[in-house]
């Protein structure tokens, strides 16, 4: 089956790379270019300037509250910017800029890590319902200060909310309305036979093929903190990220 061309405008992907408790841990927020922006675009050099363009942003706006809503034995390493599609085009992943992070990178002192998969939950919305229309954040692990009974709550919380607020308020649309990107929950695109997934919605189990798909992009509106802390099963030591 043909491949199915990307239908939006440029969509980066932002990678977070850091390490606690000897885990590495990965944090992937999705950004879609303004209609501004996206007429700048020239060519993929264009596009991949753009993406060290979006990651100095982030760092000079959104880093310092990101860290200091991590425990102590959180440091962020590198901030990773690539291009992972392009208009009319089918994966067009181009080049990734990346940000070695060496100063004001640690997590303040004073909060040591829960457990290392111990997560808050922060969901993006937009203004669609479905599971293709919404996304979620791990991040962790959290302070073992940071929760009672099983609920963040205190100073963590609150420095969460910071990092949350700073994130909408900055690249969500409907609130800054930024020219040049706007914070998006994205959906890759597959081809036919790339995947599949079994079903018993008639009673008997099935293997589904499903058709090609162009994928989508779907710019954040607002995020909501999930209090219950959570898990994330691969960041336990020995599992992964």
């Amino acid at each position: 089956m043909p491949n199915p061309p990307w239908n939006h405008n440029t969509l980066f992907q932002l990678t977070l790379l850091g390490t606690a408790l000897g885990q590495q841990i990965v944090n992937v927020f999705n950004f879609e270019a303004s209609g501004v922006q996206e007429l700048s675009f020239g060519d993929d050099a264009a596009r991949i300037t753009a993406s060290g363009d979006l990651a100095d942003k982030w760092i000079t706006g959104n880093k310092l509250a990101f860290v200091n809503a991590s425990c102590t034995d959180y440091v962020l390493q590198n901030v990773k910017c690539q291009v992972m599609e392009v208009r009319g085009s089918f994966r067009h992943k181009l080049s990734p800029i990346e940000r070695a992070q060496t100063t004001s990178n640690a997590g303040p002192g004073g909060y040591p890590a829960e457990h290392p998969g111990a997560s808050v939950v922060v969901r993006w919305r937009t203004n669609l319902a479905g599971k293709r229309f919404r996304a979620r954040s791990y991040l962790g692990p959290v302070p073992a200060t940071a929760q009672v009974d099983g609920r963040v709550s205190g100073p963590y919380l609150t420095a969460m909310s910071t990092f949350v607020t700073g994130m909408t308020t900055r690249w969500a649309a409907g609130h800054a309305a930024p020219l040049d990107y706007y914070l998006t929950v994205y959906s890759r695109p597959y081809n036919e036979g790339e995947y599949q997934y079994t079903s018993r919605k008639t009673g008997t189990l099935q293997v589904v093929t499903p058709v090609e798909y162009e994928g989508n992009s779907t710019n954040v509106t607002t995020a909501q903190i999930d209090t219950i802390l959570r898990s994330q099963r691969r960041r336990n030591i020995g599992v992964g990220n």
